[in-house]
């Protein structure tokens, strides 16, 4: 007979599931939304975010993972909000180390120095660091639940990617010209809600 210890875990993880489930359409809006707004942008941030963003799974998939710097990134973020104390961990989850540092650096360039070749590399290492982030952290969080349907994984990480997508934006919003993070929000808002209603008349 399972233990109460047990059968706590195991409701747990059946909520956890459910919520995933629920977060389905916010996670389907944001990713639409982001694409969206990033499409509209001008060629000159579009296509090397883009090219960023394929290279990185090129190298995940045919050279190496780049875990190491990764796990060197995600250190540095530890130890920066150490005073958060059991939130400390979540942190590296919810925030793309690198491509914050690499906007930030679009931002100081396009002030200071204002060169379209240096603009484009970060730019593109922007897209890189923002795809790594997101399939490092889904291996991660995926090789730390054991179970069959994985339920701590899926929502976990729907929150890091939602939490990552949007700290993302928002940076844009301060960096790139004709990105605006109160539209990307709006929208990301009326498409869930579109996805919701859909499935709700589906159903019933």
């Amino acid at each position: 007979m399972p233990s109460l210890s047990q059968i706590k875990e195991y409701f747990l993880k059946v909520i956890k599931f459910l919520l995933f489930v629920l977060l389905i359409p916010v996670v389907i809006a944001v990713t639409a939304v982001f694409y969206k707004h990033i499409a509209a942008l001008d060629l000159l941030f579009r296509l090397p975010f883009a090219a960023g963003l394929v290279m990185y799974l090129i190298l995940h998939l045919f050279i190496c993972e780049l875990e190491g710097l990764q796990t060197f990134g995600q250190t540095l973020l530890t130890n920066l909000f150490r005073f958060l104390g059991p939130f400390t961990e979540v942190v590296p989850l919810l925030l793309p180390v690198y491509s914050i540092l690499f906007l930030l650096g679009l931002l100081l360039e396009r002030h200071f120095v204002k060169s379209l070749t240096i603009e484009a590399t970060l730019i593109f290492l922007s897209g890189m660091s923002l795809a790594m982030h997101a399939v490092l952290t889904a291996k991660a969080l995926r090789a730390k639940d054991t179970g069959t349907l994985k339920p701590d994984y899926f929502f976990t990480f729907s929150l890091s990617f939602i939490a990552t997508i949007g700290v993302v934006a928002l940076l844009l919003w301060g960096v790139v010209p004709g990105f605006s993070f109160p539209h990307f929000v709006k929208g990301t808002f009326r498409a869930a809600q579109q996805i919701y209603l859909v499935v709700y008349r589906q159903l019933f």
